[in-house]
């Protein structure tokens, strides 16, 4: 069986969740519950930074084999 190919998406730091696989820096990382925190001036953050408040996008991955079992 083949697996569909991986999806990539640009998303804000509001709309990631524990348990997202992005690609940073080009690592991929998973994000955990305590890697996502919020400031009062600047938002949401991940592992400590806003990017840019929020403004830049973070791209998320989704595995082929995940885009498969949404399928089904």
């Amino acid at each position: 069986m083949d697996l569909p190919p991986d999806k990539t998406e640009q998303v804000t730091l509001g709309h990631l969740r524990a348990g997202d696989t992005v690609l940073l820096a080009g690592v991929l990382r998973t994000v955990c519950k305590k890697d996502l925190g919020r400031d009062e001036l600047l938002g949401t953050t991940l592992w400590g930074d806003s990017h840019r408040a929020g403004r830049d996008t973070i791209t998320r991955v989704t595995f082929g084999a995940q885009v498969a079992r949404e399928r089904v």
